[in-house]
């Protein structure tokens, strides 16, 4: 499928330092000059707001979303919605590092894509065999969902649920050629912070996997 635009949504909390340093990272690793928006989702009872509010320091223009958000689904979500006239939705993350050419890499995986709803799963990355780390979907998919991450999660086992979904719809497309690295604790990484804490705490465990058997259960709500 041909890619004209990007949609890059940044969901942060507590790490502008992370957050700036691995967002100019992946806007200066772009080899391609295709257009892209980028918004960085916040959350309004973020201790540090201030800082991302302040001059940041990005190599580039960013929209800004302040919401009440529960967890960092509803901040995905939300910045999702914004979607206007862009082919594809990238979910970038504070702890994701890229390398060079990765949008090029990208959109020459996508142009052989035969279908006009997809999710790219970067399977060369730590779990990625598992899950889709980053989420990265085509516009008619997501409005076909009506979500980037399925609503009804805190945090955990709302990428289980995404990539089971689109399994069954036959919409996953496996790529290991992007060049992503998830610089995170569980793979030794990075270290643990109170986001980490906040998305991995053992009641989100609980309720996401009972959601996600529930789910399972009623087919992801696919007739």
């Amino acid at each position: 499928m041909k890619i004209s635009k990007l949609l890059i949504i940044h969901p942060s909390r507590g790490r502008p330092v992370m957050a700036r340093e691995n967002a100019n990272q992946l806007i200066d690793n772009r080899s391609t000059n295709i257009p892209f928006r980028y918004i960085l989702s916040l959350d309004r009872d973020d201790p540090r707001l201030q800082e991302y509010l302040n001059d940041l320091g990005l190599h580039f223009q960013t929209a800004r979303m302040v919401e009440d958000n529960a967890s960092v689904i509803p901040a995905v979500n939300r910045a999702a919605e914004r979607l206007a006239d862009e082919d594809l939705i990238f979910n970038m993350s504070d702890d994701i590092a890229s390398t060079p050419g990765w949008d090029e890499r990208l959109i020459r995986f996508i142009n052989g894509i035969p279908s006009e709803q997809y999710l790219v799963q970067p399977v060369d990355m730590d779990n990625g065999s598992r899950i889709p780390v980053i989420q990265i979907m085509s516009a008619a998919l997501y409005r076909s969902l009506g979500y980037v991450l399925p609503p009804m999660y805190f945090s955990m086992f709302a990428d289980d649920d995404l990539i089971e979904t689109c399994r069954r719809l036959n919409v996953v497309y496996p790529c290991s050629t992007l060049g992503f690295d998830h610089r995170h604790p569980c793979w030794g990484k990075g270290e643990w912070d109170d986001t980490y804490r906040r998305e991995n705490a053992p009641e989100a465990y609980a309720s996401g996997l009972e959601i996600f058997n529930r789910r399972r259960s009623e087919n992801f709500g696919i007739a």
